[in-house]
Order: structure tokens, then sequence, then C-alpha cells
């Protein structure tokens, strides 16, 4: 949904207008989703940016795509590749990127990023993490999520992984894009109210 306009499946971003833009109708989008729900049943509790980080780099080198002849694969490093990542999947490309770097596996795939375009990435964490986590601690909406830990302002992940990245930054394009209008945040008790009755919305 977040690529969605207005929630709106048929209006998936990357499938029904990104390919009209003259300059990349060419280019081959993929996505990559990970799970961030806060629900009951949503999965593992305790994956972190790391998990998400190993799982992108892992569908990157053996995942596959259905074409007229069968699965085949996509052949990922073959080609420049350009990020465009949203919220926290900022901090997973920029962790995936430093892992890859490192991994004689997944070395070719990294080295043939050349761009990455940040939207609304939290680089330094938000001041709402800790809050969240123990807003879902005492609530029955859900257990605590180590990858929002990981989102908390000033956290050993973030401070660690923006160490790191700082070093090998010059080697890629980068274009950030960050709100310039306030958004109303909710009180705690409108949070945990919301949480409650409309768990759909996460």
């Amino acid at each position: 949904m977040t690529w969605s306009k207005n929630r709106d499946l048929e209006l998936f971003w990357p499938l029904r207008f990104l390919p009209q833009e003259q300059d990349i109708r060419e280019a081959r989008i993929l996505t990559f989703g990970y799970n961030s729900s806060f629900r009951f049943g949503s999965g593992k509790t305790k994956m972190s940016v790391l998990d998400f980080a190993k799982d992108l780099l892992y569908e990157l080198k053996y995942g596959s795509e259905e074409t007229e002849h069968g699965l085949e694969d996509l052949r990922m490093g073959e080609r420049p590749i350009l990020f465009v990542v949203h919220s926290m999947g900022g901090l997973i490309v920029k962790e995936a990127y430093m892992q890859g770097l490192y991994d004689p596996a997944y070395q070719p795939i990294v080295q043939a990023v050349a761009a990455i375009a940040f939207l609304s990435t939290p680089h330094r964490g938000t001041n709402l993490a800790e809050s969240l986590n123990r807003i879902l601690q005492v609530s029955f909406v859900g257990n605590p999520k180590q990858f929002i830990a990981d989102l908390a302002a000033g956290s050993h992940t973030l401070q660690k992984l923006n160490e790191q990245f700082r070093h090998v930054a010059s080697k890629l394009q980068i274009v950030s894009f960050y709100e310039t209008r306030p958004t109303p945040v909710l009180r705690k008790s409108q949070m945990v109210r919301m949480l409650v009755s409309k768990p759909s919305l996460f």
C-alpha cells in the first residue's frame, strides 16, 4: 500500500506510473517488500534491519522471474541498479549495501548499484520508535519489534550503519527527499485506540 495512490492497488506507482516516464521506460522495475506489520500473527518478532537486508540480498541473487520460457534468473549485477527506497526501506538498502560489499557472494550485485533515491528515510532515527514499542508492549495488538528498536534516535544500529556507509557513499549518486511540512503526531492514548480499533491501518 505504501506505493499505491489512495491505497488502491490499481494505482500501484512502480507498475502503473513509473513505466510511463520517458527516460526510464526501458528499465526493468522490481519491488521488494518486507513484513513490518505490528499485529499478532504477522511473522517473526525478532526481525531487524539486518535481517531484512539479508533477505533483500538473497532475493537479488537468487530471485527469478516468470517468462514465456519458464522461470529465469534475474541476472542482477549485469546492468546498473538504481534503488528508490522509502522510510525504513532506505536503512535496509544501506545495510544490504554494506553487507554485500564484504561478501563475495553478493559483491557483483552491490558493485552494480549506481544510485539510491531516499524518500523520507529516518537516517538518524526517530523519537517515536521507543514510544511505539512501549505501546505495543502494554497493548494486546502485538509484541515489541526489533526493527522498531533499530529506528530509535541514537540507536547503536543506526550509528554503526551511518558510520560505515559514509565511507562508501561517495561511490554512489545519492538524492534524498524529505517532508517540509509538519505532520500531526498522535497522543499515546490516541495511538493505542487506533491500534486497537483499526489494526488494518498497519
